[in-house]
């Protein structure tokens, strides 16, 4: 519990258990975890309670770096969508950082595409699949 409010105690605020239950459950974490001591977590679930941590700020950009690098794909699809939602519900939105071809295309309403180093596209997701440039995401090892 302490983790997830950590944010919210910094600024002086409080957070209710139901509160941080839930956003546990945005995450993917069942009620279990609230009381998990943090040495006790995989890294993957490290990285969920970072993603309620932050959420519990009520940001309204919430910004991730690689935020299902340590899931496994299919459950770090479950996790992103569900953390896309409950920002959407919240007026909010999402920029994140991504070597998932998949997720961004998935959940992303607009993307830069680099490569290499350079940017290759940019723009909504449909029109940069139109995009000649961007024929390696269309690719399956994309």
């Amino acid at each position: 519990f302490e983790n997830i409010s950590y944010g919210r105690l910094l600024k002086g605020e409080n957070m209710r258990r139901e509160e941080a239950l839930g956003l546990l459950s945005v995450c993917g974490l069942s009620d279990d975890f609230l009381g998990k001591p943090a040495g006790k977590l995989s890294t993957g679930e490290k990285m969920r309670v970072c993603i309620a941590r932050a959420l519990a700020n009520n940001p309204a950009v919430l910004m991730l770096d690689e935020p299902t690098a340590a899931l496994d794909p299919s459950i770090g699809a479950k996790v992103l969508h569900s953390v896309f939602t409950h920002m959407r519900q919240q007026g909010g939105a999402v920029v994140f950082v991504t070597h998932r071809v998949q997720d961004a295309l998935s959940f992303a309403e607009r993307a830069l595409i680099i490569r290499n180093g350079r940017q290759i596209a940019i723009g909504g997701i449909p029109e940069i699949l139109r995009s000649p440039e961007a024929d390696f995401l269309r690719q399956p090892h994309a």
